[in-house]
Parts: C-alpha cells; sequence; structure tokens
C-alpha cells in the first residue's frame, strides 16, 4: 500500500488540487480496501483482491476502489452508508468525533465505519457505492468519492509548484495572492494564463483590501514579462480598493531587488521590499 501511495503522490505532483486532502482521502480509501476486503479465490489462489483507480473529469477527481466482501456484510453496510449520507455536516462531525474518542475493541473492529464518515467529511460529497452478486457467498464491493480539484471555494486558484514553476495562490475569501518559489517555466504564458483569468474575475467584485506577497527565488525574462502583467493588475484593483504589496528578497540576491524596484517604477505601485535570509 505504501508502494502504490508513493506512485499517487508523484502522479498528482504536477495536478492542481488540494493534494493534502486529495492524498488522505487516498490513504483512507487503501486502508479500507487492505483491511476490510476479505479473501476471494481466483485461478486457485486466494487473497484479499481489490482495484483501485482515479478518474479526472472537468476539474474534479473521482477516487474508486472495490474488493470483494461475503454477502452477510452487504445489508448491514448499505445501510450504514445511507445513513452517513443522509446526515449534514455538523450532525456527521458530531458522530465522527464520537466515533473517534471510543476506544472499545467492537469499534476498534469497525474502522471501516469510521473511514467512510472520513471519506464523507473530507469530500464533502456523498460517497457512492456499488453491490454486484458474484456467487452465494460472495458480492464485489465498489465505493468512490469525488473531490473539487480546486478548494471548496471556486474562485480560489490554487497551482502547485514544481522545479520550475512556483506555488501560487489566490483566495478571496483570505483576501490574498501569494507567488512563491522558482519560475523558469518553458511556457511562461500558459503558466500565468489562469492568474489573469483569475484576476479578470475578482476585479468585478474585489474584498476591501487585498495583500500581495512576491517571494521568488529565481525568475526568467519571459516571467518576468507576465509578472509586470499582474502588476497591472493590481493598479487596476488599487483604483476601487486597497491593496498591500510585498516584495521578498534574499540578503545579497540583488538581481530579486532590482527587478522589483524596476517593476514598482513601471507599475506605479507602491511596494514594500522585505529582505529575507
Amino acid at each position: 500500500m505504501v508502494n502504490l501511495l508513493n506512485i499517487v503522490e508523484i502522479q498528482m505532483r504536477n495536478t492542481v488540487m488540494v493534494g493534502a486532502k486529495m492524498f488522505s482521502i487516498v490513504v483512507e480509501m487503501l486502508q479500507n480496501l487492505v483491511k476490510h476486503a476479505d479473501h476471494f479465490k481466483i485461478n486457485n489462489i486466494t487473497g484479499k483482491y481489490g482495484i483501485f483507480f482515479i478518474l479526472e473529469i472537468k476539474g474534479d477527481y473521482i477516487l474508486t476502489t472495490g474488493n470483494y466482501i461475503k454477502n452477510d456484510k452487504v445489508q448491514k453496510l448499505s445501510k450504514y452508508i445511507d445513513f452517513v449520507n443522509s446526515l449534514d455536516n455538523i450532525e456527521l462531525s458530531k458522530r465522527y468525533n464520537t466515533n473517534l474518542l471510543s476506544y472499545s475493541e467492537e469499534n476498534t473492529k469497525n474502522g471501516a465505519q469510521l473511514g467512510i464518515m472520513d471519506m464523507r467529511l473530507k469530500s464533502q460529497n456523498k460517497v457512492q457505492y456499488y453491490f454486484n452478486n458474484v456467487d452465494n457467498n460472495f458480492s464485489f464491493f465498489t465505493i468512490g468519492v469525488r473531490i473539487s480539484s480546486m478548494t471548496s471555494d471556486r474562485n480560489t486558484l490554487f497551482i502547485k509548484g514544481d522545479y520550475d514553476k512556483p506555488t501560487i495562490i489566490a483566495d478571496p475569501n483570505k483576501q490574498k495572492f501569494s507567488i512563491q518559489g522558482k519560475s523558469i517555466p518553458e511556457d511562461a504564458i500558459k503558466l500565468y494564463k489562469p492568474v489573469f483569468e483569475w484576476f479578470d474575475k475578482y476585479l468585478k467584485k474585489p474584498k476591501p483590501l487585498t495583500t500581495f506577497d512576491f517571494k521568488f527565488e529565481y525568475i526568467n525574462t519571459h516571467s518576468a514579462q507576465q509578472v509586470a502583467k499582474i502588476f497591472s493588475y493590481i493598479k487596476e484593483l488599487n483604483k476601487i480598493s486597497k491593496i498591500s504589496v510585498s516584495w521578498h528578497y534574499r540578503k545579497n540576491h540583488n538581481d530579486m531587488l532590482e527587478l522589483g524596484k524596476r517593476i514598482e517604477e513601471l507599475s506605479k505601485v507602491k511596494v514594500n521590499f522585505i529582505e529575507i535570509e
């Protein structure tokens, strides 16, 4: 299971998503598969057979696992999932907390129930499931959850950084925009296009105050052009609401300091320069 999780993490490293939430749900689903699947014989080999796959549809991810379970468990499990799906977030959270603090041996054995509640809480969507009858003793149980690749607020922008691109977060709820890391992509226009699309929407209904933090380790010429364009948006925003702009640069990294001052001069946007170790 650990090896599979490592593969999943690597495959999803460059996707736009809520990484921690996504990974924790994957962990929960795989643990349920490993711990609670029943032994089944295929080609005279008995084992805990299962499937796991991720499907991306229109910016959302559908996570699915499947395994064999004994038929005498189907009715109880089906009833429990329906019950979890019927709860609102407040009721679900209370029941989850109660189960989490229950240390009895019986509740430990029923870890799958806590796992299902956890999937529902983190995904903020109902758990989908299906039982396919195999024979008189077994059924194949499939369970899936759908989560957004963005945060729950569709107006929030999140681009996960990598060795050649920075992490970019634009969160209207926190009234904050930040860029941090290296920006040396082959196609800077493509990288920053979602940023400008976000600004186009945000300018229509901005918050009273928006803070901007730029923390570049290194930036190439094409990226610098895109950042200058970002400052043109900030300048427009400053006409209708308040802004606070900070440009962080490492001590003795004069190139980054000079670039920040150049962009400040060209854009006529007041910038706070902050030296960091």
